[in-house]
C-alpha cells in the first residue's frame, strides 16, 4: 500500500450509524484539547500539556527506556527505519523516537542521535480526525511522516496490507483506550504481522500510581477499567476542567502486562516476549496537581515544574512529601515509602546545604541511604559549593534548582520498580525468533 495513497478511510463512512458513546467523548475531548493549542508540537511551556516535567521528565525518561533497544538500528544504512506509531495523537512519537542521544556523550560535540529524523519512514494513525489532522500540520513538508485516521478497537485493519513494520509504538497512555481484550487480540494481531525480531513499545497508565490509589485494589476486570478525564490541560480555569470530556480507561500492573505477553502469544501462535518495564511519573503524574482522584496529593508536578523556571526561587519546604502517601499495600508501599523517604531527604539535604556546608557524617542513617541518594547528595553539595562562587544571574533558581529537579528525577528512575507504580508505565517487547 502506498503511504500516499492509503487505503485507510480518513472520514467516517456516513452510511455508516454514529460512533458508540464512547468513542465519541474521545474524539470530542481530543478535539477540544486540539482546539486550545495542546497539541501543537513545539510549544515548550512552564505548564500546560508541554509543561518542564513533560519535558525534561517523561519525555527523557521514554527515550532512556528505548535508547539500549534501538542502539542495533544505529548507523545503519539503505533504507529507513519503518515505525508505525498507533495512537500517535499528533505526532509527538516521531520526536520522541528520532531526539534519542548517543552515549557517552562529549560536552564539545554537538546532538548525535541514535536514529536521525531523516531515518526513520514513520505512520501514525489514530482514532480523532482532529489530531490526525494537527499532526500533518505539525509535520508539513515531511516527507518521511504520514498520518491516517483509523479505530484500533477494531485491530489494524488496512494497514495489514502494509509491508511489516520494526518496531509497533505506542506513547503517552494511548493504548490504555483499549480495554483488556482487545488489546490482547492487537497485540497478536501484530505479532502476526511483524517480522521476527521486530520490538513493540506500549505505553498504559498505571493502576498502582499515587494519583487513585482506591484504584490499587481492583480485582474484576470492571474494576480496573475506570473512568478518566483530561481536566489537567485547563489547570487554571475551573469552569474549563469542570466541562472536561469523561471517558472509561484500562488501568494495568506490571504482572498484568506479562500476563498479556503470554495470552497474545497464545493467540498468535508468534512468540512475544516482554523485554522490559518501567514506571514513568511516579510522584509527578498529570493527576497530583488537579487531586481529581486523591484529593489529599499535594501539586508536585507544578512545585517541580518552577524548579525549572528561571530566576524563580522555589518555597523547597513545599516539595516535600507526606509520608502518608505511601498507603498500606503490600506490594506498592514499601517502594513508594523508599522513594519518598529518598526525596524527602534530598530536598531536606538541599534546603540545610544552601544555608552552611553540611557534613555527610552528619546525615542520620548516611551509611543505610541508597546509592542512587547518596550520589545525588554528594552532587548537590558540590553544585552549591560552585555555584556559591557565580555573581551573576541567580545562580540558585538557575542553577541549583533545575539541578534538584533533575535528581529527584534520577530517584525516580533509579527506585521504581516497574510494577504500574506511575501515571504511565511502559513495556517493551520483542516479536518472533528474534527474541
Amino acid at each position: 500500500m502506498n503511504p500516499h495513497q492509503p487505503d485507510i478511510p480518513l472520514d467516517p463512512n456516513p452510511a455508516v450509524a454514529g460512533p458508540p458513546p464512547v468513542a465519541a467523548r474521545v474524539r470530542n475531548n481530543y478535539r477540544r484539547a486540539v482546539a486550545a493549542g495542546g497539541y501543537d508540537l513545539y510549544s515548550p511551556t512552564r505548564a500546560g500539556k508541554h509543561d518542564a516535567v513533560r519535558i525534561f521528565w517523561e519525555d527523557q525518561i521514554r527515550r532512556r527506556f528505548l535508547r539500549p533497544h534501538l542502539l542495533p538500528w544505529a548507523g545503519r544504512t539503505g533504507r529507513p527505519l519503518r515505525v508505525l506509531d498507533l495512537g500517535c495523537g499528533s505526532g509527538q512519537g516521531f520526536s520522541l523516537l528520532s531526539q534519542i542521544e548517543r552515549e557517552p556523550r562529549s560536552l564539545l560535540l554537538h546532538e548525535e542521535w541514535v536514529i536521525g529524523p531523516g531515518e526513520i519512514e514513520y505512520t501514525g494513525v489514530d482514532l480523532s480526525e482532529a489530531m490526525v489532522a494537527k499532526g500533518r500540520e505539525n509535520f508539513a513538508g515531511y516527507d518521511n511522516v504520514f498520518f491516517f485516521q483509523a479505530d484500533l478497537n477494531e485491530g489494524l485493519g488496512a494497514l495489514n496490507r502494509e509491508s511489516p513494520f520494526e518496531i509497533y509504538f505506542s506513547s503517552y497512555g494511548s493504548f490504555s483506550h483499549l480495554s483488556r481484550v482487545k488489546l490482547t487480540r492487537l497485540l497478536a494481531e501484530i505479532s502476526r504481522h511483524a517480522q521476527p525480531g521486530a520490538l513493540v513499545v506500549l505505553d498504559l497508565n498505571g493502576r498502582y500510581s499515587i494519583e487513585w490509589p482506591e484504584y490499587w485494589t481492583a480485582r474484576t476486570e470492571a474494576e480496573k477499567v475506570r473512568d478518566y478525564t483530561m481536566n489537567y490541560l485547563y489547570l487554571g480555569d475551573p469552569e474549563a476542567m469542570a466541562e472536561a470530556d469523561h471517558f472509561p480507561l484500562r488501568f494495568w500492573t506490571g504482572a498484568e502486562v506479562r500476563q498479556l505477553a503470554v495470552r497474545a502469544s497464545q493467540l498468535s501462535g508468534v512468540g512475544l516476549t516482554l523485554v522490559d518495564q518501567m514506571d514513568v511519573s511516579v510522584l509527578v503524574g498529570r493527576h497530583v496537581d488537579t487531586a481529581q482522584y486523591h484529593p489529599a496529593l499535594p501539586p508536585l508536578r507544578s512545585r517541580v515544574n518552577s524548579l525549572h523556571q528561571d530566576f524563580v526561587r522555589t518555597d523547597l519546604d513545599q516539595l516535600l512529601v507526606p509520608p502518608e502517601l505511601a498507603g498500606q499495600h503490600p506490594l506498592v508501599s514499601p517502594g513508594l515509602a523508599q522513594l519518598i523517604r529518598s526525596w524527602n531527604t534530598l530536598v531536606g539535604f538541599t534546603r540545610r546545604r544552601l544555608e552552611r556546608p553540611v557534613r555527610f557524617t552528619d546525615l542520620a542513617d548516611w551509611t543505610h541511604y541508597p546509592p542512587g541518594l547518596q550520589f545525588a547528595i554528594m552532587g548537590m553539595d558540590r553544585l552549591i559549593a560552585d555555584a556559591s562562587w557565580i555573581q551573576n544571574g541567580d545562580a540558585r533558581a538557575n542553577l541549583v534548582e533545575p539541578q534538584l529537579a533533575y535528581l529527584l528525577r534520577s530517584l525516580e528512575i533509579g527506585l521504581q520498580q516497574g510494577i504500574g507504580c506511575g501515571h504511565g508505565h511502559l513495556a517493551l517487547f520483542r516479536v518472533g525468533s528474534g527474541s
